[in-house]
């Protein structure tokens, strides 16, 4: 009976890409626990399906959600390569199903195998203990305060107590699998070590909470562009050097360098519009070329706040409209109007679906108004379920990715 271990944060696959909507930048290294079991399965049990194929194998198919990937990627896997698969109901159940010869691929919230939610896949089982592979294991690990003793690693076969399973693991739902028998038994991989990474705090101007676990108490906060050094990342979480931080708010790109342009004073290089709102939204107010502003504040590299000299008008330009000026390397997305007052803001969104339609209500039941590009950026005034309303409308969160809350 063949046991095959994969390991997510390998380096053939870590970076390979498993987006879903508002979460462009994931892959397998960071969400791809559940299609890693999965491979790990089908592997041991018909063929050599790696965990970058599963991961293009889920999301063709419909099963890479917001939160990870479905459940209904098992009974695919179980129908498309025909293996045995059944629902289990306990962390008991999955302990005797593993000395029976079942895999059992097991959802755990936090706990002992995670600090928010994850897939493990149970593979083996003595009278007393349960042999666990995880997805994501990586030296230390069990080396935490709330977890030492609890796990004996023996290669990456991880060996847990069934009762001090229960009692930590958070297990949710169970998923068993049979396995063949007669494979030739393959040398498992040896645990990856994820590499540490570089991070840019990317608020846009509230500091970044740091708290002593993922979603756990506040213990600290971190300017924007403080550098950190990103060690772990899970379910949206990321722990550095000083606790842990959402993910979010994290950018892998340095920061682009603002230039101290304030006080000078510079001229349009052609027909310009002013905005009343820093996000280049809200009034505008046409300016003819040659107009002169003073500079009274850089809001970013691509924005600065002026004061034209002739009438004192204050407003915001894109800080490529001067004479002389190059455009940023940073795009900025197209502006959607917004006469709300800004105290009844409650979060801004970034288009990342190709399109997304605004609707005249919270539903696909209602008519199309018009369409948002992607990029396009709105803020958001009433929220129902996953439907936000806009200036323009209704549209679906789950096409967007929040950049952050007033």
């Amino acid at each position: 009976m063949a046991k095959i271990y994969y390991n997510q944060m390998n380096s053939r696959w870590a970076n390979h890409p498993y987006p879903a909507p508002g979460y462009e930048d994931k892959t397998c290294g960071t969400s791809g626990c559940g299609t890693t079991c999965g491979a790990m399965i089908v592997s041991s049990c018909r063929e050599t399906i790696t965990p970058d194929v599963m991961c293009d194998i889920s999301r063709e198919n419909g099963y890479r959600v917001p939160g990870g990937t479905a459940d209904g990627l098992f009974s695919y896997i179980a129908k498309r390569w025909e293996i045995e698969m059944k629902t289990l109901h306990s962390s008991y159940e999955a302990h005797q199903a593993c000395k029976e010869g079942y895999f059992v691929v097991i959802c755990c919230a936090a706990g002992l195998w995670t600090t928010g939610g994850h897939f493990i896949l149970a593979v083996g089982a003595n009278d007393t203990d349960i042999e666990i592979y995880d997805p994501y294991l990586y030296n230390g690990k069990f080396d935490r305060p709330d977890r030492q003793g609890k796990v004996r690693l023996d290669g990456v076969s991880a060996w847990v107590e069934i009762n001090t399973f229960k009692a930590n693991s958070n297990a949710q739902r169970f998923y068993a699998f049979k396995v063949n028998d007669g494979q030739e038994i393959v040398e498992p991989e040896k645990p990856v070590t994820p590499q540490p990474k570089a991070a840019w705090v990317n608020t846009s101007s509230m500091p970044l909470n740091v708290r002593n676990s993922a979603n756990g108490n506040i213990i600290g906060s971190l300017a924007k562009g403080t550098k950190v050094i990103v060690y772990e990342e899970s379910n949206g979480w990321a722990r550095i050097d000083q606790g842990w931080v959402a993910s979010s708010y994290l950018t892998y790109s340095e920061p682009v360098s603002i230039v101290n342009t304030v006080g000078q004073t510079r001229k349009f290089a052609g027909a310009t519009k002013i905005y009343s709102n820093s996000n280049l939204t809200g009034t505008q107010y046409d300016y003819k070329a040659n107009t002169s502003v003073e500079i009274l504040e850089n809001v970013s590299a691509n924005v600065d706040k002026i004061k034209v000299i002739q009438t004192g008008r204050i407003g915001y330009v894109s800080t490529s409209v001067y004479t002389g000026s190059t455009s940023s390397n940073t795009s900025v997305a197209e502006p959607v109007s917004a006469p709300v007052s800004s105290k009844y803001k409650l979060g801004r969104y970034k288009v990342v679906a190709s399109a997304l339609n605004v609707r005249t209500g919270a539903g696909t039941n209602y008519p199309v108004k018009r369409t948002y590009k992607n990029g396009t950026v709105f803020d958001t005034y009433q929220i129902k379920g996953n439907w936000a309303k806009t200036p323009s409308g209704w549209c679906c969160l789950d096409y967007c990715k929040l950049m952050y809350r007033y």
